[in-house]
C-alpha cells in the first residue's frame, strides 16, 4: 500500500450538520421533555433520589411567548464546561447515577436553538456563585455558538459571586410574570433548603409565537409531557409542575394510567432469546453480552383506542430502551398493521443496544443493522401473537350463544318496525306493496344452500404473497322457478389445487404462501355444496405505490386509491388485491382493491397496505377527510329498513374489508345507537346497537352486587325494544324529511314528537314479542 498523508483535522460544516440532525427538537412537543429530563439527570448526579427532592417547574410567560424550566439542583461553572460541547462523548456523565438518560448533550441545547427565535440561556446558581450561558438565535452567524451573558455592569457571568440567590432568581422569573413567592410550596421549600437553582429560558418560542391559540399550545404541552417517551422516567421519579405566570396550571404531573383491556389485565412478558435471525440474511445475531441477559419485551392491552389523536398515537408504540435511556420508539401500527393492534403499547429492554445501533443524534430511530432488524422482526412477531389473542377473545365474545339470541331478538323487532313504517308511509295503506322506507320490497331469505358464488363469478384474482386477503362469496337458495333467495353464509372449507398453495385463514380470509397460480373453491359444511372455481395468481411483491386523491374527501364519500405493485423482477402489477387497514379506524375504511370510504371524523387518515409477511412489507399514504358530508338526494328511508346489529357482529355486504373492519366495536365511550357514521349509511345500511355503552352497562348492572348481567334476559330484551323504538322514530322522521331540507330545532322537535305518537303502538307489540321470546314460543302460540 502506498503512503498516506492526512490533512490534519476533520473538515465538516458543523452548523449545517447540526441543522440536519437536530430539526426534530424545534417543537415544544419534542424539545421541552429534553429540558425536563436534563433537570432530572442533574438531580441524579447530585445524589438526590427522593421524588420530593426533585422539584421541576415548567414556566410559560403570562403572554405565552416565552418558556422556562426551573430546578433546584444548581449547575456550577464546571457543569457548563461539559454543557458547551455538541455531540459530546462524556457530557452525560452517566457513570454518576443509574437513572441518567442523557445521550450526547444535544437535545436540550437543540431546543434552545431551534425552538426559539431570539435568545435562550441557562443560568445556574451553586455554592454562592452564578453562571449564565446560552445562544443568540436572531443572528445566523452565531447560531449553535454558545456564549456567556453579561450583567448590567458588563461583567461576564461566569462563577460570579451571588450571595442572594432569592433575589437573582426573582429577577430571572420576572420576565415570565412569575416570582419565587408564586412557586408551588414544595418547590419553595426545596429552594429554601438548598439555596441553589438552574433555570433555562427560551425567549419567543417558535410554536407559541406562530400559534393561533397559544392557550391551546400550552394545554397540549402538558399532555405531551405526560405521554412523551423522554419524559416518562422524569415524571415517575420527579415532581413536575406547569405554571403560566403566577398560576399553577397542573401538577404534580403523573402518567395517566390506561385502563387495561378486559380479560387482559396481566401484561404479556416475553424474554428476548440469546440469538435471533436477521430477517434479511437469515444469519443468527447474538444479543446476550457478557453476564447481561438479552432483555425482555412487556406488552399491555388497553380499552382505549390509541390512534384517534396525535397524543394517543404516541402511546401506541413500543419504547425501546437500553441500560441508560429510550433509544427509539417503534410504531405498533408499523409492526402489526391490523386494527386490533391499536390497543397495544409496551417497552422493549435490550442492554445490547449501544451507540453503534443508534441512527442519529436525536435517538429517534435505530440503524438498519442485523441486530436491530432481528430485534424488530422478533418484536413484530410477539405483537402479532398479542393481536391474535385479542381477536380470538373478541370473536368468542361477539359470537356466543347469548349474542346470537339477542341478535335474533333484534331481527324480530326489526320485522315489527318494517310493518309500522309500511303503514305510515305516505300513499301506502294496509293493502299496499310490501316494503319499508320509500316503498322497497321486503327482502326474503332462503333456508338451504343450493349455490355458492365465489368472487361474483370472476375467472381469476391477483393477490400479494403473504398478505391476508378477504374473499367475497354469497350463498343462494334456488327455487323451482329459478328465483334465488340469499342465505346467510354457513361455515365453509377451502379446496385448493395444488394443495397448500393458498390457505384458509378463517372469517373469509385467504393467504398465498408462494408466487404462482392455483385454483380455489369453497365447500359448505355440512351440506357439501361447492362454489365455482377461481384462479388465484399470487405475486411476490417488493413494493407498492399508493396514489390517493389529491384533494380532501367528504365524509361518506367513496374514492379510489390506486395501488400499483412492483415485483422484485421489475414487473408492474396494477390489479392485485392487498391487505388493507386505516390506522384511525373511525375515519374510514379501505377495501382490498383500494376503495376508501371516508368516515364521520374530519382529519388526516393514514391508509396502510400490507403486501407481504414481514413488518417492512407495507406502504402508507394519507387522505384528508374534510368537515363536509356527502349529501344524498331525495327522500330518506331507502328500499328497506337498515340492518340493526349489535356492535361486534359483522355487517353483510362488506366482504372486501378485513374481518375486523366489517363491524363497529362499541364500548363505553360510544353512544348506544350508532347511526350517524357515513360509512354505514352506504348500502347495505346498518344501524348499530352498542351493548357496552355506558347506558347499556347501567341497565345491565341492575344496580346490584352481582355485576353486569348477560344479554339473554327480559331486562335486556325490553331495553332493546326501547332502543328500537328510538331508531323507529328517527327512521320515521327520515321518511318525512328530504336530505338537505332546512330544519330548525323546533321543526326537529315537532317531527320527533309526531313520530313518538305515531309509533307508540310499537311498544305494545315489542314488549309482547319479548315475552314470547323469553318463553321460547312463537308469537300467537299458547
Amino acid at each position: 500500500m502506498s503512503g498516506f498523508q492526512p490533512l490534519g483535522s476533520i473538515r465538516i460544516d458543523a452548523a449545517h450538520t447540526l441543522e440536519q440532525t437536530l430539526g426534530r427538537y424545534q417543537s415544544i412537543r419534542d424539545g421541552l421533555p429534553e429540558l425536563i429530563k436534563n433537570s432530572k439527570d442533574h438531580y441524579a448526579r447530585l445524589g438526590l433520589a427522593e421524588k420530593d427532592e426533585r422539584q421541576i417547574v415548567v414556566l410559560f410567560s403570562e403572554n405565552r411567548r416565552h418558556l422556562g424550566v426551573l430546578d433546584f439542583g444548581g449547575a456550577a461553572a464546571e457543569d457548563f464546561e461539559a454543557w458547551v460541547e455538541w455531540s459530546s462523548r462524556t457530557a452525560s456523565r452517566a457513570d454518576r447515577a443509574s437513572d441518567i438518560e442523557a445521550g450526547h448533550g444535544n437535545g436540550g441545547k437543540a431546543f434552545m436553538v431551534r425552538g426559539c427565535t431570539t435568545a435562550s440561556f441557562m443560568c445556574g446558581h451553586h455554592g454562592g456563585k452564578r453562571t449564565q450561558m446560552g445562544f443568540r438565535n436572531d443572528d445566523p452567524a452565531l447560531r449553535y455558538v454558545a456564549g456567556y451573558f453579561e450583567d448590567d455592569n458588563g461583567a461576564r457571568i461566569e462563577g460570579l459571586p451571588d450571595a442572594r440567590p432569592h433575589e437573582s432568581l426573582d429577577a430571572l422569573l420576572r420576565p415570565l410574570g412569575a416570582g419565587v413567592g408564586a412557586l408551588p410550596g414544595q418547590a419553595r421549600e426545596l429552594f429554601r433548603r438548598r439555596q441553589a437553582y438552574t433555570i433555562v429560558v427560551l425567549r419567543d418560542v417558535g410554536d407559541l409565537v406562530a400559534a393561533g391559540s397559544r392557550a391551546q399550545v400550552v394545554k397540549a404541552a402538558i399532555e405531551d409531557i405526560r405521554s412523551h417517551a423522554q419524559a416518562a422516567l422524569t415524571i415517575e421519579t420527579s415532581t413536575v409542575w406547569v405554571m403560566c405566570g403566577k398560576e399553577v396550571l397542573s401538577g404534580p404531573l403523573g402518567v395517566e394510567p390506561l385502563p387495561p383491556k378486559k380479560g387482559f389485565e396481566t401484561p404479556w412478558r416475553f424474554e428476548v432469546p440469546e440469538a435471533l435471525a436477521d430477517p434479511d440474511t437469515g444469519r443468527r445475531v447474538k444479543l446476550a453480552t457478557g453476564d447481561d441477559p438479552p432483555g425482555h419485551l412487556e406488552l399491555h392491552a388497553t380499552e382505549q383506542h390509541l390512534r384517534m389523536s396525535d397524543r394517543r398515537k404516541a402511546l401506541n408504540a413500543v419504547r425501546v430502551r437500553n441500560r441508560r435511556n429510550v433509544v427509539s420508539n417503534w410504531s405498533v401500527a408499523d409492526l402489526a398493521p391490523v386494527w386490533s393492534s391499536a390497543y397495544l403499547y409496551g417497552t422493549l429492554f435490550c442492554p445490547s443496544l449501544g451507540a453503534e445501533h443508534v441512527a442519529g443524534a436525536d435517538r429517534q430511530t435505530l440503524a438498519n443493522v442485523p441486530l436491530v432488524r432481528a430485534l424488530r422482526d422478533w418484536t413484530a412477531q410477539r405483537l402479532n401473537e398479542a393481536v391474535d389473542a385479542i381477536q380470538r377473545a373478541e370473536h368468542e365474545r361477539e359470537s356466543g350463544p347469548e349474542r346470537d339470541k339477542a341478535s335474533t331478538a333484534l331481527q324480530r323487532l326489526r320485522d315489527l318496525m318494517r310493518g309500522f313504517l309500511r303503514q305510515q308511509r305516505p300513499g301506502a295503506g294496509a293493502g299496499g306493496p310490501e316494503g319499508g322506507g320509500a316503498g322497497g320490497r321486503v327482502k326474503e331469505f332462503g333456508e338451504r344452500v343450493d349455490q355458492v358464488n365465489l368472487e361474483d363469478g370472476k375467472i381469476a384474482i391477483a393477490l400479494a404473497v403473504g398478505a391476508r386477503i378477504p374473499v367475497r362469496y354469497t350463498c343462494w337458495q334456488v327455487e323451482a322457478d329459478g328465483k334465488r333467495l340469499p342465505v346467510p353464509p354457513p361455515p365453509v372449507s377451502l379446496l385448493c389445487d395444488p394443495a397448500g398453495a393458498v390457505s384458509w385463514e378463517g372469517r373469509g380470509v385467504i393467504i398465498a404462501s408462494a408466487p404462482g397460480t392455483a385454483t380455489i373453491s369453497l365447500v359448505t359444511r355440512p351440506d357439501g355444496v361447492t362454489s365455482n372455481g377461481v384462479e388465484v395468481i399470487a405475486w411476490d411483491t417488493a413494493s407498492v405505490d399508493l396514489k390517493p386523491p389529491n384533494r380532501p374527501v367528504r365524509q361518506g364519500e367513496r374514492v379510489q386509491v390506486r395501488m400499483v405493485g412492483h415485483t422484485p423482477q421489475g414487473i408492474t402489477v396494477s390489479d392485485a388485491l392487498y391487505e388493507t387497514s386505516v390506522d384511525e379506524a373511525d375515519m374510514g375504511r379501505l377495501g382490498r382493491a383500494g376503495v376508501f370510504t371516508a368516515g364521520g371524523i374530519a382529519g388526516v387518515a393514514t391508509l396502510r397496505v400490507r403486501f407481504g409477511p414481514r413488518p417492512t412489507d407495507q406502504a402508507t399514504c394519507q387522505v384528508i377527510v374534510s368537515e363536509e358530508r356527502v349529501e344524498r338526494k331525495g327522500k330518506g328511508g331507502g328500499p328497506d329498513i337498515p340492518q340493526i346489529l349489535l356492535c361486534g357482529q359483522e355487517a353483510p355486504g362488506r366482504e372486501d374489508l378485513a374481518p375486523e373492519h366489517r363491524t363497529q366495536k362499541g364500548g363505553a365511550n360510544r353512544p348506544t345507537i350508532i347511526d350517524y357514521e357515513p360509512f354505514w349509511r352506504t348500502p347495505p345500511e346498518v344501524v348499530w346497537v352498542n351493548d357496552t355503552s355506558k347506558e347499556s352497562l347501567w341497565v345491565r348492572s341492575g344496580h346490584g352486587p352481582s355485576g353486569v348481567m348477560g344479554l339473554n334476559n327480559p331486562t335486556f330484551y325490553n331495553y332493546l325494544v326501547l332502543k328500537c323504538f328510538e331508531i323507529l322514530q328517527r327512521l320515521w322522521v327520515k321518511q318525512q324529511v328530504a336530505e338537505g331540507e332546512p330544519l330548525t330545532y323546533q321543526d326537529f322537535v315537532d317531527r320527533m314528537s309526531e313520530a313518538q305518537m305515531e309509533m307508540a303502538a310499537f311498544l305494545d307489540d315489542g314488549f309482547a314479542l319479548v315475552k314470547t321470546l323469553v318463553r321460547g314460543q312463537k308469537p300467537g302460540s299458547g
